[in-house]
């Protein structure tokens, strides 16, 4: 009978080790997918501020050479 117990108790620690392994891979799934939209949106940003630079750039050039 003690065998039958420790079975059901190593049973259900299998069970709730999976469960927590299956909340954690969510959370993994969901913070990779937050991370994808940042780096998107970090790239967009570079890329506007590359434009900004690039546009600034240029008014110095112009303000430089008319000195």
């Amino acid at each position: 009978m003690l065998h039958v117990l420790l079975l059901r108790q190593l049973i259900e620690g299998v069970i709730r080790s999976a469960d927590i392994a299956r909340q954690a891979a969510a959370a993994l799934l969901l913070a990779n997918e937050e991370l994808k939209l940042s780096q998107v949106s970090l790239q967009q940003l570079h890329q506007e501020l590359e434009v900004r630079v690039a546009a600034r750039t240029a008014e110095l050039q112009i303000a430089n050479a008319q000195l």
